[in-house]
């Protein structure tokens, strides 16, 4: 049986800074916006180690012969936002996904996006909560 599998981007919200620049809601969606884009490659992080552990436990030579762990869960990334759209640096605030590779691998990506310039000049950050969901699915008989 093979499994299906669901990145789910859900919220995308600025935090306060101390000294950060005012509202700017116009930002914030094309903020939004930015991080949707690039969830195909952030999906990837999540879908490789999916297949990795998949193989490993179709092969039964998963760690110490225990049960192969369910990828599902949320991580929540904060990143930081220079004043030029740049992401200056990314924490994890979150995670009940436990999985170490793909938490490498998301923060990674997400030190490559780049966001529009911040209205202001100051810097921000954004929590980013994404939701990990697999769901089992018949393969062809």
């Amino acid at each position: 049986m093979r499994q299906a599998a669901a990145l789910l981007l859900v919220s995308c919200a600025r935090l306060p800074v101390p000294g950060g620049g005012g509202e700017a809601p116009s930002w914030d969606l094309r903020a939004r916006q930015v991080v949707e884009s690039r969830l195909p490659i952030l999906q990837d992080c999540w879908e490789t180690e999916l297949r990795r552990v998949e193989d490993l436990a179709a092969a039964g030579t998963w760690l110490d012969g225990g049960t192969v762990p369910p990828l599902a869960g949320t991580l929540v990334l904060v990143l930081p936002v220079q004043a030029d759209g740049r992401v200056a640096g990314v924490r994890i605030d979150e995670d009940r996904l436990g999985n170490e590779r793909v938490a490498a691998c998301l923060v990674s990506e997400a030190r490559l996006i780049r966001f529009p310039s911040v209205p202001g000049g100051e810097p921000v950050e954004l929590r980013v909560p994404f939701s990990f969901k697999v769901t089992a699915v018949q393969g062809p008989k």
